[in-house]
């Protein structure tokens, strides 16, 4: 893997289509931040290879960003306060309201975007995202039986897919999933009435979480549902879409 190389700037691995990807690259375009890219295909399972698993990340996801001074930042968290706090200047500046930008942070870290698209996008991607969680799981268990070193990582990955896979039965989860979007979208409506953006009038980190998951409510076909009592949101997002950031870091197919 790259992360043995000698860096002159970030490296980020990615799959364009991860939730926790989207986040750090819009947050890392806003800043400028200039870094590098390595495609880790997590539809193929190339993050719970043996070489990723231990010479990028030993958690198995994405993303992980590797810096010049030999450290990888493996937490979706922990990347975005690093590229945030880039340079010493956070993004908005005095513009925004910090306590907000954190609230945002703390609540799109703990949201779990993966779910909510696993379980709530209808056709035709909804059923190939349930297909490859089950190729996941049949990876994850041959593997806990041949890679004796790993074999603790995978029997791990393989409980916690099949517990993902019986949750999208779960009607009472998706119905509390959706609600949790309604809440931090009528959260956002209430800032916007009177801000440009999320946590003030500049644009922040905040809005680079609350984009992401404006992306999923797209993807999952829910924006009339979800966004319908919040005006402002769609405003919102229809300006941001066209932002430089956004348009570089969302992909154009899966």
């Amino acid at each position: 893997m790259a992360a043995s190389m000698a860096l002159t700037k970030p490296l980020l691995y990615f799959f364009p289509p991860s939730y926790a990807t989207m986040k750090a690259r819009v947050l890392m375009e806003e800043k400028g931040i200039e870094y590098d890219l390595e495609l880790v295909h997590t539809f193929l399972c190339e993050n719970l290879q043996r070489s990723y698993v231990q010479k990028v990340n030993p958690k198995g996801t994405v993303p992980a960003l590797a810096l010049p001074n030999g450290t990888i930042l493996t937490e979706s968290l922990e990347i975005m306060k690093w590229a945030d706090n880039h340079d010493n200047a956070p993004l908005g500046g005095s513009s925004v309201d910090r306590t907000k930008v954190d609230f945002w942070l703390d609540a799109m870290d703990k949201f779990d975007g993966n779910y909510f698209i696993w379980a709530l996008c209808p056709p035709p991607l909804g059923p190939i995202l349930h297909d490859q969680l089950i190729f996941k799981k049949a990876f994850v268990e041959q593997h806990a039986k041949f890679v004796a070193e790993l074999a603790q990582f995978y029997t791990e990955k393989a409980n916690w897919t099949a517990q993902e896979i019986e949750k999208l039965k779960d009607e009472d989860a998706k119905n509390s999933i959706k609600d949790e979007v309604r809440r931090l979208v009528q959260t956002a409506e209430k800032q916007l009435a009177s801000t440009e953006f999320v946590a003030g009038e500049a644009v922040s980190a905040a809005d680079a979480m609350f984009a992401t998951l404006l992306n999923r409510v797209e993807m999952a076909q829910l924006g009339p549902e979800l966004l319908a009592d919040a005006p402002k949101v769609q405003e919102y997002w229809e300006k941001f879409k066209a932002r430089k950031s956004y348009l570089a870091s969302v992909p154009a197919s899966l």
